[in-house]
C-alpha cells in the first residue's frame, strides 16, 4: 500500500522540489527556466494519469456492481481523482513559486 502512495505521490512532490530549488538557483527577474516549466508539468500530468489509474483500479477491484456501473464508476473514479491532483499540483507548485518570489521581493 505505501508503494502505491509513494508512487502517486513522488511525481508532485518532485516537481516541488524542482521549483524550490530552481527557485534558489536562479535570480528572481527571471523566474523558472522554460526546460524545468516543463518538467514540473509533465511530472504533475504524470502524477494524475498514475494516481488516478491507482484509485480506478481499487475501486474496479472491490466494486460488486454491474460491469456497466462499473465502468461508469471506474471512468468518474480516474477522472476525479486526476482533476483533483492537477488541481492540488498546480496549485502547491505555483504558490510555492509565488511565495519564494514574495520573499526575494521583501
Amino acid at each position: 500500500m505505501f508503494k502505491q502512495f509513494a508512487l502517486c505521490l513522488g511525481p508532485a512532490l518532485l516537481a516541488y522540489l524542482i521549483a524550490m530549488i530552481m527557485m534558489r538557483m536562479e535570480d528572481s527577474s527571471t523566474g523558472l527556466s522554460d526546460v524545468m516549466f516543463g518538467l514540473i508539468m509533465v511530472l504533475i500530468f504524470a502524477g494524475a494519469i498514475i494516481a488516478g489509474v491507482c484509485v480506478a483500479r481499487k475501486v474496479n477491484a472491490k466494486s460488486k456492481a454491474s460491469d456497466g456501473v462499473k465502468g461508469l464508476l471506474v471512468v468518474l473514479t480516474f477522472l476525479g481523482v486526476g482533476i483533483a491532483y492537477l488541481g492540488i499540483g498546480f496549485a502547491g507548485c505555483w504558490g510555492v513559486a509565488a511565495f519564494g518570489e514574495y520573499l526575494s521581493y521583501h
